[in-house]
């Protein structure tokens, strides 16, 4: 298997690994051995439905990220900083400077695909879990 099969097998199976542990982990807290099949459905709904939509929104929030969303939030900081601490930190830099050297240094974050994909199973599972369990 090439590297970079590989490196992409990898980075879906750590998706799948901790959505699978964030799957038992609800499970845990609700409480999965119920009475009846249809409570039971509707935990397995729930645990399947909040593990894929957490993993969507993250990987949408991996994407506003490195599209440069978040960048003056960090400028803003990174000026309050300075404002309050005057001993600590570089010199003025204008936000356009700012804005150039954080783009020279991005690094491209190839783990967005893997978690809409993972999250995205995990979000059509728990709508077959629904369907489930308003049959029942």
């Amino acid at each position: 298997m090439s590297g970079n099969k590989k490196s992409i097998l990898i980075k879906y199976l750590v998706c799948f690994c901790i959505a699978v542990a964030l799957v038992f982990v609800i499970l845990l807290i609700q409480g999965f051995f119920k009475d009846t099949v249809k409570a039971n459905m509707h935990v397995l709904h729930n645990a399947f439905f909040a593990t894929g939509a957490l993993m969507m929104l993250f990987s949408g929030l991996l994407f506003v990220t490195d599209e440069g969303a978040f960048l003056g939030v960090g400028y803003a900081f990174g000026r309050l900083v300075k404002t309050l601490l005057p001993f600590w930190g570089k010199d003025h830099e204008t936000y356009a400077e700012y804005r150039e050297r954080k783009e020279s240094k991005k690094k491209t974050s190839t783990v967005k695909l893997s978690l809409l994909l993972t999250g995205l199973v995990f979000f059509l599972i728990s709508l077959i879990f629904l369907v489930i369990w308003h049959n029942v």
